[in-house]
């Protein structure tokens, strides 16, 4: 398992868990999960730009590896002028932490079609 919140320096950093899948809203949600679940994510409570690291599935257990260093951004309604989708946040990422990480596809393309994470590094996605 990860610890959700850690502090590096004297700011805090949020790991963004891979989303669980559940109902879509047609509605926008706050970030990811909050109108799905009555179980809130660490991401909705952000209010200002937070360091994150983000994480990758591996396996049928839930469990997840750290991918890359990003920054979340708090709730917004659009990502690339469309509503971002129930179960996500936006994300710039930083780096990656290992070059096998390159190849890595991402849910969601970014508009301009980058669609492996390698490729979105200083990119916001999804």
């Amino acid at each position: 398992m990860f610890n959700p919140s850690q502090e590096v320096g004297q700011q805090q950093m949020v790991a963004v868990a891979p989303p669980v899948i559940g109902r879509a809203s047609s509605a926008c949600a706050q970030s990811s999960a909050a109108s799905n679940t009555a179980q809130p994510y660490p991401v909705d409570a952000i209010t200002s730009i937070t360091p994150c690291l983000l994480l990758y599935p591996v396996g049928r257990a839930g469990k997840t590896k750290e991918v890359a260093r990003a920054r979340v951004h708090p709730a917004v309604s659009l990502f690339e002028g469309n509503p971002t989708p129930a179960l996500y946040a936006c994300v710039e990422v930083e780096e990656l932490l290992k070059s096998i990480y390159d190849d890595t596809e991402i849910d969601i393309p970014t508009a301009d079609g980058k669609n492996c994470l390698g490729e979105c590094v200083d990119s916001t996605i999804l």
